[in-house]
């Protein structure tokens, strides 16, 4: 029974140097809180193929009494090995000159090196990567001085043509009468009055068959 379970069991077999970490048991009401591992320690003497002496790696102290290798557990901490990872690297441009002799070919050793001078805002190309932001149509005609001629000029004479997005309701009565146009586009607050002339055949037509509300 006793061979039997030796062959489940796998004990440590440490060296010196090795990195092991050291069982502690938990005592107090907090126990299960506690931490149940310490270190990790370094083995600085093997005792046995059982008891080993530790070091502290911190205090460099070595433990009075050898430890079984039961209360050990491996630590597999690896050496420091400083890379030059976050340094940045410098944009160089490496002439190697090759000789040619009867004899031999000849390599520089020592390479000219020479830094790449920083290119000015002049070289590079920018690009104006923002959207393009258009006005509101009342705002786009520069040389009216009252918005509702220069929208009715604009229809009437240059031919520009506003698409129509709804009419939003009337006031007045016979040749004075009006209509409230809210133009695609546009926010509903840049709704403009308009008379009946103004207005295209096909909103005329809408209008006819579903009148807008009459507003005060």
């Amino acid at each position: 029974m006793v061979a039997r379970t030796n062959l489940k069991s796998h004990p440590l077999h440490l060296n010196v140097g090795d990195y092991v970490y050291l069982s502690i048991p938990a005592v107090g009401p907090a126990c299960k809180l506690q931490a149940k591992f310490s270190g990790p320690y370094v083995v600085h003497t093997v005792c046995s193929d059982s008891r080993v002496m530790i070091q502290d790696q911190t205090t460099e102290k070595v433990l009075s009494e050898p430890v079984h290798v039961n209360r050990l557990k491996m630590a597999y901490v690896r050496a420091p090995s400083p890379q030059p990872y976050l340094l940045g690297p410098v944009v160089t441009r490496t002439t190697v000159s090759h000789t040619l002799s009867d004899k031999h070919t000849q390599t520089d050793t020592q390479p000219d090196r020479e830094v790449i001078p920083e290119l000015g805002l002049h070289d590079i190309a920018t690009e104006d990567l923002r959207r393009l932001r258009r006005k509101p149509l009342r705002y786009r005609d520069l040389d009216h001085s009252d918005p509702l001629s220069a929208e009715i000029k604009s229809m009437s004479d240059s031919g520009t043509l506003y698409k129509v997005k709804r009419v939003l309701g009337q006031r007045g009565s016979g040749n004075s009468k009006k209509y409230l146009v809210h133009f695609c586009g546009e926010p509903a607050q840049n709704s403009m009055w308009l008379p009946w002339g103004a207005l295209n055949a096909k909103t005329q037509q809408v209008i006819k068959q579903k009148p807008p509300p009459l507003l005060s």
